[in-house]
């Protein structure tokens, strides 16, 4: 299955910007996903969690507007409760925590050993990290491309594509 690059810069908090994003051309005829991923917390005072989940009900609200329902709409929250309590008043509405995953990897390591040297490379301090990059670096925006083509762009970057 191909799957369409799109990256598109604004304020998250913005309901213009967010709207822009989620209207880019092309949105409404195919199946659309919305990550909200939590950015370090920069400002005093600021909480990212309730600045991901306020991002993701209004996302979910323009989707609702303009009559668009996505096949998956996420926001990464540290606290669980938080994400528990959005997504019990809000159907559409998933969550992420980063703490859920670390314990899902715990879980990896001890039901299936062989995989604990993976898991150990992932996960120590000195060894490989993971990172979400900017779509442009492995394709053309506005283009479908195979996963191959994005695993190939990785490569050429001495990267790893996950998916």
């Amino acid at each position: 299955q191909n799957l369409k690059l799109v990256h598109i810069e604004g304020n998250p908090l913005s309901r213009t910007d967010l709207t822009n994003a989620i209207l880019h051309p092309g949105s409404k005829d195919k199946a659309l996903s919305i990550v909200v991923v939590s950015g370090e917390n920069t400002e005093v005072g600021t909480n990212p969690d309730k600045r991901a989940v306020y991002s993701a009900l209004m996302a979910e609200d323009i989707c609702s507007q303009e009559n668009i329902k996505p096949k998956c709409l996420l926001a990464e929250l540290v606290d669980r409760r938080l994400g528990q309590q959005v997504k019990q008043s809000c159907a559409g509405f998933g969550y992420i925590s980063p703490m859920e995953l670390m314990g899902l990897f715990i879980s990896q390591v001890v039901e299936h050993a062989e995989l604990n040297a993976v898991w150990s490379e992932l996960l120590q301090f000195a060894g490989s990290t993971i990172y979400i990059k900017d779509a442009r670096l492995y394709g053309r925006l506005n283009e479908e491309v195979t996963f191959h083509e994005l695993m190939e762009a990785a490569h050429a970057r001495d990267e790893i594509a996950l998916g």
